[in-house]
């Protein structure tokens, strides 16, 4: 789309999102489902996944994929914050996607434990089923 007419470059619809292990299987979901709305080369993005099972993933990154459009990586002012989430096998104090890498998904992120610093990527050990996570997502395509 040329800049004067980018507004012009309006679409809103669904998506189904994906959980997957980095180099691994995708997580059974007994539920998944997405909406979104594209304004030129922003995208706004929400969903909410439950998780059902494992599926013999055994990996130390999870990524979120199925996204309705790739994203810029290695770009700052994207966001993927996540508002809603229950039954993790380990404690965490808060959970988002970063959106700061790959294009074609997110990788969880996390504060492990009770601390109220120090991020790392959130990895199967936190998953055995019954999870649930609601989010938001706002990036440039």
């Amino acid at each position: 789309t040329g800049a004067a007419n980018k507004l012009d470059d309006y679409e809103e619809g669904t998506w189904t999102p994906t959980l997957s292990g980095y180099n691994s299987t995708t997580l059974g979901l007994s539920a998944s489902a997405g909406h979104y709305t594209k304004i030129g080369d922003m995208v706004f993005a929400s969903g909410r996944i439950t998780v059902n099972a494992l599926n013999s993933v055994s990996a130390s990154y999870m990524l979120l994929g199925g996204l309705p459009f790739n994203h810029q990586s290695a770009r700052g002012g994207d966001t993927g914050s996540i508002n809603f989430f229950s039954g993790l096998e380990n404690v965490v104090s808060s959970l988002a996607w970063d959106i700061s890498s790959t294009g074609t998904v997110c990788w969880l992120t996390g504060v492990a434990g009770n601390s109220s610093s120090g991020t790392v990527f959130i990895g199967s050990n936190y998953f055995g089923g019954n999870e649930v996570i609601q989010f938001n997502l706002i990036y440039k395509t």
